[in-house]
C-alpha cells in the first residue's frame, strides 16, 4: 500500500483533495495534516511515499517544511508535489528541494489522479533506484534525473565524472566511477578502462590499432578508451552483439 500525505491548512481544500485521492482505490492510504508540525509528527510513525504540500501554510511555509523533510533519513528523493495558487513561488521550490511538480488550485481531478498513479507506480525512496530505469545525480546543487538507457558512456577525470548521454553530457563533481556503477542496478554499462564505463547498446566501432583501444558510439561524437585488462570483457560483449573482431 502506498501512503500519501496532504499538508494543507485550509480545511475545505484539504478535505476536497483527500476525497479526490481516496477515489483512486484501497491501494492508496491518504493521510492529511493541517500544519507542518503535525506533518512531522506523522512522519515518526508512517513512511510516506508521496507528499502534496501547500507551499503557503499559515505558520510555516510549505517550502521550509519540504526542506526539513529532505533532511530526514529516507526522504532525500521521495516525491514532493506542491499545491499553490501562485506559480511564481515554484522556481525556488524546484531548485532547493527537488520537488517533482506543482498543481494549481482549484484541483483538477484528472490531473491529480494521473499524477498520483504515475508517481506511485514506482516508488523512488533513494537516489539509486527509480523503477530501476533512472538515476539522480547532483549537478551544481540541483538533482537531475537521467535515464539509464540514455547513458552512452561515462568518463572520470580526477574527482569529476562526465556522464555522456544521447541528450548531452553532464558533469558531476566528487563522484567516482565505482560509486556511480554501484548506483546503476542491473547495469547495461560495463567498465572498459579504469576511467571509463560504456553502454554496450551504443557501440558503433572499436579501433584496435593502438595499445589502448578506442570505442566510437552511435548518438555521440566523443570516444571512450579500452584498457588492457578490460579488453576481454569488451570483446565478449562485442561477440554477444555480433560486432566484428577484425
Amino acid at each position: 500500500m502506498s501512503k500519501i500525505l496532504i499538508v494543507e491548512d485550509d480545511d475545505m481544500q484539504r478535505s476536497n483533495l483527500k476525497s479526490m485521492l481516496q477515489e483512486l482505490g484501497s491501494e492508496y492510504q491518504i493521510l492529511d495534516s493541517h500544519s507542518a508540525d503535525y506533518a512531522l509528527e506523522l512522519l515518526r510513525t508512517s513512511l510516506i511515499d508521496l507528499f502534496f504540500i501547500d507551499i503557503q501554510l499559515r505558520n510555516e511555509s510549505g517550502l521550509k517544511l519540504a526542506k526539513h523533510i529532505r533532511k530526514l533519513p529516507g526522504y532525500g528523493l521521495t516525491w514532493i508535489v506542491f499545491i499553490t495558487s501562485h506559480v511564481n513561488y515554484m522556481l525556488e521550490a524546484f531548485k532547493e528541494v527537488h520537488c517533482y511538480d506543482y498543481v494549481l488550485k482549484p484541483y483538477d481531478k484528472a490531473v491529480m489522479h494521473n499524477m498520483t498513479r504515475k508517481l506511485l507506480s514506482s516508488k523512488s525512496g533513494n537516489i539509486h533506484d527509480l523503477d530501476r530505469k533512472y538515476l539522480f545525480v547532483n549537478i551544481n546543487g540541483i538533482l537531475v534525473r537521467l535515464s539509464i538507457d540514455d547513458i552512452v558512456f561515462i568518463e572520470v577525470f580526477g574527482k569529476t565524472c562526465i556522464i555522456h548521454t544521447a541528450n548531452g553530457a553532464y558533469e558531476v563533481k566528487n563522484l567516482s566511477l565505482s560509486k556511480l556503477m554501484d548506483a546503476i542496478p542491473d547495469s547495461k554499462l560495463i567498465q572498459s578502462h579504469r576511467s571509463y564505463a560504456i553502454n554496450k547498446n551504443y557501440i558503433r566501432s572499436i579501433n584496435k590499432t593502438h595499445a589502448c583501444w578506442e570505442i566510437s558510439f552511435n548518438n555521440c561524437e566523443k570516444t571512450a578508451l579500452v584498457g588492457g585488462k578490460y579488453k576481454d570483457i569488451v570483446m565478449e560483449t562485442c561477440t554477444e552483439y555480433s560486432i566484428s573482431r577484425r
